[in-house]
């Protein structure tokens, strides 16, 4: 086979590959992968569902690839399927959730949750999100 031909066919794979590698390390800096562990998600809350929403877990943004269901159990997090490589779909039940934190960077204003007890990790969201989520309960 030509050379050429060789480097073409495995592009695909080594580009692919390489995607799969950062999803996965995303996961692991930013703690998803640690709450994964904790918080699996056996089913779908039953709620309201919110999608294509931004969050942060510990250093790592989540932009406009989040589904969200609040249920009066919990809050679920899901990660677009094209992302979702290393990022299990999550559960979080309010009575593991600490009480927000509010703060404001500039004209943002945002949520702190503390999830765990001991503390896992820590997910922020945008305020108007977060107040959106308790109000569908």
């Amino acid at each position: 086979m030509n050379g050429h031909l060789i480097f073409i066919l495995l592009v695909p794979f080594v580009l692919v590959g390489f995607f799969c590698l950062v999803t996965y390390l995303l996961s692991t800096i930013g703690g998803w992968s640690k709450l994964a562990k904790n918080y699996p998600r056996r089913q779908i809350a039953e709620g309201r569902k919110f999608t294509m929403q931004s969050l942060a877990v510990g250093v790592t943004n989540y932009g406009n690839v989040i589904t969200v269901h609040s249920s009066r159990e919990g809050l679920d997090f899901a990660v677009m399927f094209l992302f979702r490589f290393g990022h299990r779909p999550l559960f979080i039940p309010w009575s593991h959730i600490a009480p927000p934190r509010e703060k404001s960077l500039l004209w943002c204003k945002y949520v702190l949750l503390d999830i765990g007890m001991p503390k896992v990790a820590t997910i922020k969201l945008p305020k108007k999100v977060y107040d959106s989520y308790r109000e569908s309960l």
